[in-house]
């Protein structure tokens, strides 16, 4: 008669199971943090003081205003170099504004980077170049007007920019939600209109829409609630989290394609955005924005 030795089963599997359990607990904070806890800032650069309604002059200067009250009338345009910090004055204005409010330091520069409208309550047009100062509307060189109908649809309209094919770009958005984008080809007359594809980052709320100066890419600022990484970080830390926001900052061609995240930052609770601002720089291959009253870059290629 042969004998033989039954083998006697080992009990690995509830080992294995156990290693995996572990190895996902500990492992997925890592995979949601980086070494400073924030993507976003871990990859950006602090360029400074960061300052309400900045434009960007040059690469390495951004422009912006100095008001007061109308019992202090010395406001100004002032420049900074952000690689340096020196301020240096560029021209001063008279205050003619009605109020002072919400909006009142808003400022667009012109396409050429000569001219600075200031929009506060009166629209002051200050040429960069001189001390001379108009109000809106004022006589433009080679400006026309243009009446253009648009399609029917509802929401805020924002015009982001024109593309180097002479379009205007305008975004439709009712609160958070982006509806359409539209292109408006200013050359003939009546211009033409047409819609734009495009598509948005994803589960988010859309906060800031940024079209870059050479009119072919977007930066996006958006904020999402209760998003996955907060679920996780409340199961791995065994602490509830409340309401959680992940604000982030998207790059995407002008259609949608090619989206891509910068980077984010997580806020517990509700409050504001700590995100603010968000501009391109005019090399279009690096996007700013203020957090936290700091100027940041970040590369966007």
């Amino acid at each position: 008669m042969t004998y033989e030795r039954t083998k006697k089963p080992r009990k690995t599997g509830w080992i294995w199971a156990a290693v995996v359990i572990v190895g996902v607990v500990v492992s997925v904070p890592l995979l949601i943090q980086d070494r400073d806890g924030n993507r976003l800032l871990a990859h950006a650069r602090r360029r400074g003081v960061g300052v309400m309604q900045y434009q960007w002059l040059t690469d390495h200067e951004i422009l912006y205003t100095e008001i007061w009250r109308t019992a202090k009338p010395h406001n100004r345009v002032v420049k900074r170099n952000v690689e340096t910090g020196v301020i240096s004055p560029v021209r001063p204005f008279a205050n003619n504004q009605r109020n002072f409010a919400i909006g009142e330091m808003e400022s667009t520069l012109s396409p050429d980077r000569k001219t600075l409208i200031w929009i506060g309550s009166s629209y002051e047009v200050l040429p960069l170049g001189s001390s001379k100062q108009d109000q809106f509307p004022h006589p433009l060189s080679n400006a026309k007007s243009l009446s253009v109908p648009l399609p029917p649809g509802i929401g805020m309209q924002q015009i982001l920019g024109v593309t180097a094919k002479n379009e205007a770009i305008i975004s439709r958005q009712r609160g958070a939600v982006v509806d359409e984008f539209l292109a408006v080809d200013i050359a003939p007359n009546p211009p033409i209109v047409r819609n734009l594809r495009f598509a948005v980052p994803p589960n988010a709320d859309i906060e800031e829409i940024v079209l870059s100066p050479q009119g072919d890419r977007l930066a996006w600022k958006n904020n999402t609630w209760n998003n996955w990484r907060s679920w996780v970080s409340a199961m791995t830390s065994g602490k509830q989290q409340g309401r959680n926001s992940e604000y982030a900052i998207w790059v995407s061609r002008l259609d949608g394609s090619g989206m891509r995240q910068l980077g984010y930052e997580r806020l517990p609770g509700i409050g504001g955005s700590p995100i603010e601002h968000l501009r391109w720089l005019p090399d279009g291959k690096t996007v700013s924005f203020v957090y936290k009253n700091g100027l940041y870059t970040i590369p966007a290629e």
